[in-house]
């Protein structure tokens, strides 16, 4: 709950069905939960919560035991709903307090939605607002959404990597129109960092696609 985040690598996760270390630190804290009596819980989960500084896990293991509680019985649940959201505004307090070094974490998309789905809407989306008010946070901010789809042909040895930056990903935090003018300005005053330039391509060409009314999401949608 502390140094967690520090253990993501992304090496770590070699193929879509092996377990990160994410997955690793959440079944070491859920069964440490389970040895501890059940009305101690809360104040155990809080403390570690405010003293904590590892904001993917936390909310990771929170979104975890949320999931639980609305759909096993009551004798399957480790925490009852009540007492989770009680944590979870201890949550967004973190949040809070390491709002100037969010943008750079890189879980913000996760991060933000779960600050969107417990907190205020409004107050995530102007954080996005002020984060990205910079040539620099909005191309960082647009850096955080990628994420890389795998293929192959018939006959290829290697498996094939692709970026990916799907407006849909990012719509409920900034508006998407006002992201593209900004970007195809910075493009035609050549402003683009070299490091930024293919992540950018593809962010406008899957708007493009979303606009023409194809999934970006689908195996063919570069066809």
């Amino acid at each position: 709950m502390d140094v967690g985040d520090q253990l993501l690598i992304e090496s770590d996760k070699q193929g879509a069905f092996d377990s990160g270390n994410d997955v690793r630190i959440l079944r070491l804290i859920y069964h440490f939960l389970k040895r501890i009596p059940s009305e101690d819980r809360l104040h155990v989960l809080k403390m570690a919560t405010e003293a904590g500084c590892a904001l993917y896990i936390q909310a990771f293991l929170l979104s975890r035991l949320l999931k639980e509680a609305k759909e096993e019985g009551s004798a399957q649940r480790l925490m009852e709903s009540a007492d989770l959201e009680t944590v979870t505004q201890l949550w967004i307090d973190k949040v809070r307090s390491q709002e100037s070094r969010l943008l750079h974490n890189e879980e913000l998309p996760f991060l933000l939605r779960c600050w969107l789905i417990w907190g205020n809407a409004d107050e995530v989306r102007a954080w996005c607002k002020e984060a990205t008010s910079s040539n620099e946070g909005l191309l960082a901010f647009l850096k955080q959404f990628i994420t890389f789809a795998t293929s192959n042909t018939m006959g290829d040895w290697a498996v094939r990597k692709h970026i990916r930056l799907n407006p849909k990903w990012i719509e409920d935090f900034l508006d998407i129109p006002t992201v593209v003018n900004r970007v195809n300005a910075l493009k035609d005053a050549r402003e683009i960092p070299a490091a930024a330039a293919e992540y950018v391509d593809r962010f406008l060409k899957e708007v493009e696609m979303v606009s023409a009314g194809k999934d970006p999401d689908s195996p063919w949608a570069d066809d």
